[in-house]
Parts: C-alpha cells; structure tokens; sequence
C-alpha cells in the first residue's frame, strides 16, 4: 500500500483486541518479536498512530504495562517505509459421520389403588311381546 495506512477489514491470527480505551499517547508499540516499534504518537477511532503510520484496532494484539504489542513482528509490518499486511489462510473440511450417541434407560413403575368414586348409572329396559 503506497499511502502507509492498514485496511481495518485485514485479518490476523489469534484474538482481536478492541478496547481503545486502554492505550494512551506515549506508549511503546511492540510487535510480536518483542522488537519496538515506535510510541503511540495518537489514539484514533479505528486504531493508533505510531511514527506517522496508521495501525488499526485489528492489528493490536494486546496491551500490558503500558506497551500495546501487535499481532505481527515489527520488523515485518513496515519495511522500506511500506507497510506489510500477513496474509492468513485457513481452510476447513466439514463432513459428516456416524456415532453412537449413547443409550437412555427407561423405567416404568405401575401402582394401584381402590377408590370408591359415586358414578351415575343408567338402566334400560326393553319389553318383548310376541309377534303373532
């Protein structure tokens, strides 16, 4: 990139740091390699500045003791005053198989009881008479 600023949208490994509220002007920047970086000259919206380059949220690792380490070796992000972006590739094979999901077990208890419930009943009665 010839105007040495960092796409936001660039992805990197492991967690992403989005807490701005941690970093002050005046800390040390440095990348992974434990190599310093520069100091963070300002705090922006979407990221810091450090020696005039722009550094997004999604390239801050972490930040401890007053030093916010990036996500990238600080010999790597910016060479020959060109800023260099990692790219990182991951692929996933998803498939399916069967397995034995476990068994349950199932009881079933029967109890009786008498109780005596009054019910209505209805009688019928029907007449027969020769036919003749």
């Amino acid at each position: 990139m010839s105007d040495n600023t960092h796409n936001n949208s660039e992805t990197y490994s492991g967690s992403t740091f989005t807490n701005l509220n941690e970093i002050k002007t005046g800390y040390e920047v440095y990348g992974m390699d434990n190599q310093t970086f520069g100091t963070v000259e300002k705090v922006l919206s979407d990221g810091i500045q450090v020696n005039g380059q722009r550094i997004a949220t999604a390239a801050i690792a972490r930040v401890e003791n007053k030093r916010v380490y990036l996500q990238v070796a600080g010999a790597d992000y910016l060479k020959d005053g060109v800023l260099r972006v990692p790219i990182i590739e991951e692929r996933l094979t998803v498939g399916k198989r069967t397995v034995e999901a476990g068994a349950a077990e199932i009881r079933k208890a029967v109890t009786s009881e008498e109780q005596m419930v009054p019910i209505d009943l209805m009688r019928e009665k029907s007449a027969s008479r020769p036919t003749n």
